[in-house]
């Protein structure tokens, strides 16, 4: 596979869509730009006293060419690296894993990796992949890592996905866009935050959140999906689908899903997921267990003996000492 073709997943893959595996490209180079120290979990910044050294490789999935990016961190006075991956395509990157820990002999430029994808079946078509990264040297090979469901595709056709749902967009701007959706008989109102990474080293970095309003409630479904975007923020819409499951009551358990969506060759990344939520309207309780069921009575007001103030936030409690004062028990 070519290294200088297009990321942007308009160009088409020489490979029959049966092969296996991805045939992989790689470069690699030091000195550019890297948000390595805002993927460290251990640290918000981290001086450095060399450019960290970047391994970027290339993989089809499907019609979309990704790029695979693995950044190397040598802190100063240190000899652990840490080691980052991240995916982009369209213009959008995500990070994949946790950050990996080593100590290079070797210098973490000449380093080598294996990558491989395969496909999996998917709903929609040709949108699910699994991968794996290893680090390979000359007498030792060992994985770093793996994904069993990366799902990503370009002009997916979710509107043919057999029950779902799909939000309508009503609004857009650079800080939130609101979609208008339903759950069973209950009208929602989706809304995904978009917020700027605080203290990020790169201005490009985001947290994407999203809830949802109905019935005098609001509810996060699902925080801080990070992404970083090489791509204007117009650039970007999400598709957000339910699927209703079997459940009792019915009609009150359902799959959601969430997507972001690049205007660059149509590419769409699934950023979140869950399979057992539960919400509806009208929904029929009392066909629950039928005749095992016991349903609990609303206390009246004023007879309540319920105390009204909440358990203590541990938070606020003094810390515990397993060694008390010798006089506490006299």
């Amino acid at each position: 596979m070519p290294g200088s073709s297009n990321l942007n997943g308009q160009s088409q893959p020489q490979v029959s869509g049966s092969r296996p595996l991805s045939v992989v490209s790689s470069r690699s180079y030091p000195g550019i730009e890297s948000a390595l120290e805002g993927t460290n979990n251990r640290s918000s910044h981290v001086e450095t006293n060399t450019t960290p050294v970047v391994h970027a490789y290339n993989a089809w999935m499907g019609n979309v060419l990704v790029e695979f990016v693995i950044r190397i961190l040598t802190p100063k006075d240190s000899r652990d690296s840490t080691m980052t991956l991240t995916c982009q395509a369209g213009g959008i990157e995500r990070i994949m894993g946790e950050p990996q820990v080593v100590q290079f002999s070797i210098d973490p430029a000449q380093a080598n990796f294996m990558i491989y994808v395969i496909p999996r079946e998917s709903i929609p078509l040709n949108a699910l992949f699994k991968f794996r990264v290893w680090l390979s040297l000359p007498e030792f090979q060992v994985r770093l890592w793996a994904e069993d469901e990366f799902w990503i595709g370009a002009q997916l056709p979710f509107p043919s996905i057999p029950g779902a749902h799909l939000a309508r967009l009503n609004h857009a701007s650079s800080l939130f866009h609101t979609y208008q959706g339903s759950v069973g008989s209950a009208s929602l109102v989706y809304t995904v935050c978009i917020d700027r990474v605080p203290y990020a080293p790169t201005q490009d970095e985001y947290l994407i959140t999203l809830r949802y309003t109905s019935g005098g409630i609001t509810r996060d479904l699902c925080g801080n999906s990070r992404v970083r975007l090489s791509c204007s923020l117009d650039n970007i819409s999400f598709i957000i689908y339910s699927i209703r499951q079997n459940s009792e009551p019915r009609k009150g358990r359902h799959k959601f899903r969430l997507w972001i969506r690049s205007a660059i060759g149509g590419i769409c990344q699934r950023l979140w997921a869950v399979d057992d939520l539960w919400m509806g309207k009208e929904l029929e309780f009392e066909s629950v267990q039928q005749g095992t069921a016991v349903f609990a009575q609303r206390v009246t007001s004023g007879s309540a003996a319920s105390r009204a103030d909440p358990f203590s936030d541990p938070s606020d409690l003094p810390a515990y000492s397993p060694n008390p004062p010798a006089d506490e028990y006299q």
